[in-house]
C-alpha cells in the first residue's frame, strides 16, 4: 500500500493481482478499493474454457487429438478452469506412461490442484465442509434418501450448503 500511495507503480513497477472473485478476502477488497484508482489499471477476466478450449488447449499440450470422450472428461473434472486443466495435463505429460486417450477414469489430480482443494476446503464452515463430501462421494445427480444415508444430513441442509457455495445442485425424486 505504501507503494501504491507514493506512485511506484505509476512510474517503475507493475502490480499484478492474481485472483479467484469467489474467493476475494476483505483485504484484498480494501486494497483494491484503496489503491487501484491511483494506478494506471488494466482489468483482465481470464473466463473458462469452453469444451472446444479444452480440446485445443490439450490437443497442444499433447501433441495429439483427443478423443471426445476425454475432452468432456477433462471438462466435467476441471470445470474448464484453465489452471486446473494445465496442472491436469502436465501431469499427464510428465508422470504417466500412458496415452490420455487409454486412461479411462483415471486421471491424476497434481500436488498443486490437491492443495487447492484442501485450501477451499478448510475455508468451509464445518456443515459446508461436510455436504460437499456427501456431494463428492454421491456426485451432482442424486436421490434424496441416499444423501441422507450417506451424508447423515437431510437433504435440503445438504442443498442448501451446496449452493450457498455457488454450486447449484441437481437432485432425482425417488
Amino acid at each position: 500500500t505504501y507503494l501504491c500511495n507514493h506512485g511506484f507503480f505509476n512510474q517503475r513497477g507493475l502490480v499484478v493481482l492474481a485472483y479467484r472473485p469467489e474467493e476475494v478476502t476483505p483485504p484484498l477488497e480494501k486494497f483494491i478499493a484503496l489503491n487501484l484508482p491511483l494506478m494506471r489499471n488494466h482489468h483482465l477476466r481470464l473466463e473458462r474454457f469452453s469444451t472446444e478450449e479444452v480440446g485445443l488447449l490439450t490437443r497442444r499440450m499433447l501433441g495429439y487429438s483427443p478423443s471426445p470422450e476425454v475432452v468432456e472428461r477433462l471438462m466435467r473434472e476441471t470445470g474448464g478452469n484453465p489452471l486446473f486443466l494445465q496442472e491436469t495435463l502436465y501431469l499427464l505429460l510428465n508422470h504417466t506412461p500412458l496415452e490420455i486417450n487409454q486412461l479411462g477414469d483415471n486421471l491424476p489430480l497434481s500436488g498443486n490442484l490437491q492443495a487447492v482443494a484442501r485450501d477451499r476446503l478448510q475455508r468451509l464452515n464445518p456443515l459446508t465442509r461436510q455436504a460437499v463430501g456427501v456431494a463428492a462421494v454421491v456426485g451432482n445427480e442424486f436421490m434424496p434418501a441416499l444423501i441422507e444415508s450417506v451424508g447423515n444430513l437431510p437433504v435440503e441442509q445438504v442443498v442448501e450448503a451446496l449452493e450457498r457455495e455457488g454450486r447449484p445442485v441437481e437432485y432425482l425424486d425417488g
